[in-house]
């Protein structure tokens, strides 16, 4: 591109010689889409005016990787530049094929092009038009640092029908880099410090993941996937109250505050208390009208719904959940050693009963997701639609409902005999629906409309079977008794 440019300088304009830059990735459904979603954000944190194009035969890797970016890009220091290069620049095009793929990437002629595919190899003799290839597990940003891939250097780019017949065959020749697991660990480091030099988030990051599985991984390997999950972290903010984090503006009413205190001043710690929340357990279930069986506690909602990942989900199942939606669906699927399955909202961000159920009957997966009201977008769906997915759809269903207290939804089932100030706790709740269906879970929480963030409380309602299950993978929580 640089050379291109500079032939045509003086005769017609351009902006510099160098840049802007492209990556364009080909991948087949074997591929990590965290690892695709980074690369694309690995160019596009790069300039608003950088290409990042994804190509792939699978429409399920293409949803899968769509999600990725968008939690990925919300922990990216320049969001902001990435995001206008995405949303101007970026692409994730789903072809017929894998021969249409590699048409597309020849004519588009990238900078750089990533092959991401089980056999990655065996696609080089029909890649004509490329400046830096990169194959496999040794990702862009790595890559580019590792042997400061420009067109001039290592790689040559070849684009006959972009340049004049006066260029002879400079461009024919392609040069290649392989480097074995104990050479990228004797570089490692140096690439990360290149890498933290520049600034640029994701090539850190993916460049230490790929190091240290040399380095610190040495012989002993975690559960595929697991070494490139960035560890969970939220940026910290200079304020007193954090409100996308949805922290409330309110604490604790002082009568309640001083019961608490009172509470942990006869606390015996030196002590073990129950260990399934049997006192709370029991408050939940009188307000409700149920049984304690149907009901099961946890540090927070979060950690029931990743427990409900770890037991229903595992190495090949399928978790499908909805997109775009929490972020934690897709870190909660990878550390059950699942399979993604995001399903698209409508335009408007509701749930399609329909086409969730014909998306279920087609990927058959083990556990679903469905996030009523949807966070971060608000949107409420009537109950109506909940109990059609529920009553259509096969699989464990984990109907999240951390926000429903602030929906504006809701009837309530006028033969339903309950006290009033019972029946605002079911209103427009998939609660109303329990013991009626053997595949419902449904999560509530403390932490949202009761200012107990701090607290983390959250429970589940569900099917007395589903809340066997889940019970047998909820870890042990420290609840003092009768709070």
């Amino acid at each position: 591109m640089t050379l291109a440019k500079k032939a045509v300088y003086g005769h017609c304009d351009i902006d510099m010689l160098a840049g802007p830059s492209e990556i364009l990735i080909i991948a087949d459904d074997g591929a990590d889409p965290k690892y695709l979603a980074a690369d694309l954000l690995s160019q596009a944190e790069h300039d608003p005016l950088a290409s990042a194009i994804l190509v792939t035969d699978s429409e399920l890797l293409g949803n899968a990787v769509a999600a990725e970016l968008e939690m990925q890009l919300a922990a990216l220091p320049r969001q902001e530049i990435a995001a206008l290069s995405l949303a101007n620049h970026g692409k994730i095009i789903i072809a017929s094929d894998m021969e249409t793929v590699i048409e597309m990437a020849n004519i588009s002629a990238p900078e750089h092009l990533e092959v991401m595919t089980k056999e990655p190899f065996a696609l080089l003799p029909y890649l004509r038009n490329a400046g830096a290839i990169f194959w496999a597990l040794i990702h862009r940003s790595f890559g580019r640092l590792l042997c400061r891939t420009e067109p001039h250097s290592a790689y040559r780019r070849y684009c006959p029908f972009l340049l004049s017949s006066e260029c002879g065959d400079v461009y024919e020749e392609n040069k290649y880099h392989a480097y074995t697991q104990g050479a990228l660990t004797a570089v490692g480091s140096d690439v990360i410090k290149m890498a933290e030099a520049e600034g640029f988030r994701r090539m850190l990051t993916l460049s230490a993941c790929v190091w240290k599985r040399g380095e610190e991984m040495a012989g002993f390997n975690a559960r595929t996937g697991l070494e490139e999950l960035e560890e969970y972290a939220v940026e910290h903010v200079a304020a007193d109250i954090i409100v996308n984090a949805n922290e409330s503006n309110y604490n604790l009413p002082r009568p309640i505050e001083q019961a608490v205190a009172a509470k942990l001043a006869g606390f015996p710690f030196n002590r073990y208390p129950p260990m399934q929340a049997e006192t709370l357990r029991g408050l939940i279930a009188e307000d409700l009208a149920l049984d304690a069986d149907n009901i099961r506690i946890g540090n927070g909602s979060s950690e029931l719904l990743q427990m409900a990942c770890y037991a229903f989900g595992g190495n090949g199942r399928k978790i499908a959940f909805p997109y775009p939606s929490f972020s934690m669906y897709g870190v909660y699927t990878k550390l059950a050693d699942s399979i993604a399955a995001p399903y698209p909202l409508t335009l408007t961000g509701y749930v399609d009963p329909d086409k969730v159920i014909e998306f279920c009957r087609a990927e058959q997966p083990a556990l679903l997701i469905v996030c009523n009201p949807n966070n971060p977008t608000g949107n409420y769906n009537p109950l109506e639609v909940m109990e059609k997915i529920l009553a259509n759809v096969s699989c464990p269903v984990v109907m999240d409902e951390a926000y429903m207290e602030f929906a504006k939804g809701s009837g309530v089932d006028p033969q339903d005999l309950r006290p009033l100030n019972k029946l605002k706790l079911v209103a427009g709740s998939t609660l109303a629906l329990t013991g009626k269906y053997s595949n419902f879970m449904c999560l509530r929480t403390f932490s949202k409309a009761y200012g107990l963030a701090g607290l983390r409380v959250g429970y589940a309602v569900g099917s007395a079977g589903i809340m066997r299950v889940l019970g047998k993978h909820c870890c042990l929580i420290m609840l003092m008794p009768g709070l």
